[in-house]
């Protein structure tokens, strides 16, 4: 019988055609090129730092061949989200790619970062029950995922609004920092308060925010937003170093409460 954890191998196959086929055949650029299309704005990563869908696509994969071969708890487990979030990234990248609708792009990604964090919380739930290579690439894809997905949608946040409003990509840059910031702050406390324990979305959304430094130190004249952002990173590290995380131990600790 097709399960969910039989489908994650032809997806992540999809994943790959959908991030690289349309740039390879001159369809349409990659998703870097087509955010600084009509200019490039501070709160953009730096193009190189995109590269990080590689290793969630590399992590994707060898989840996939384990899941296909393995019917055990892990993989049921995560078989689902992760099947959602595949999919749910192979029609938003050509989505992003083609048409580049910045409203489209943000309502896409929000039920693909959903489930990305569904994945990472049923894979917290398991943390404690011993470890292997398999876990720790599944720990390393659910963090690194619903990390990266974090940065997207707050990044989304201004692009959209600026699109609605008739801005340019450097237009009203002061309310295009504080809500990444903002995204990015909010979404981090949910997340370590509730979902995962995880160090790898940290990873994930520090080399975004290092992304965007760079991109602030070479590519634009708005310096604020450099030191702006590179304190905002080192403090949110800071911030899980030195209060740790409850992750899905939370909603734990609730039921066996009650």
């Amino acid at each position: 019988m097709m399960t969910y954890r039989h489908v994650l191998a032809p997806i992540a196959m999809l994943q790959l055609l959908a991030a690289y086929l349309p740039t390879a055949l001159e369809i349409a650029p990659s998703i870097a090129e087509r955010a600084t299309k009509d200019g490039i704005p501070p709160e953009l990563p730096l193009g190189p730092f995109f590269a990080i869908w590689g290793v969630i696509f590399l992590a994707y994969i060898v989840f996939a061949i384990y899941a296909l071969r393995h019917d055990t708890e892990l993989s049921r487990r995560l078989a689902k989200p992760l099947a959602l979030a595949g999919l749910g990234t192979a029609l938003w990248m050509p989505l992003q790619q083609i048409v580049g609708n910045p409203v489209l792009d943000l309502l896409a990604l929000l039920p693909i970062g959903w489930v990305t964090w569904l994945a990472a919380y049923r894979f917290d739930t398991m943390r404690g029950l011993g470890g292997s290579a398999i876990k720790w690439t599944a720990d390393v894809l659910t963090g690194l995922l619903s990390g990266w997905l974090t940065v997207a949608i707050a990044i989304s946040v201004p692009r959209a609004g600026r699109y609605l409003l008739g801005q340019g990509p450097t237009d009203s840059e002061w309310i295009s920092l504080w809500s990444v910031l903002a995204v990015v702050s909010t979404a981090t406390w949910v997340y370590k308060r509730y979902i995962s324990r995880t160090i790898w979305y940290y990873t994930a959304a520090a080399w975004g925010l290092l992304g965007i430094v760079m991109n602030n130190w070479l590519r634009t004249d708005f310096g604020y937003f450099l030191w702006i952002t590179l304190a905002f990173g080192l403090w949110l590290i800071y911030r899980r170093w030195a209060t740790g995380a409850l992750g899905s131990t939370t909603s734990y600790i609730a039921k066996k409460s009650q």
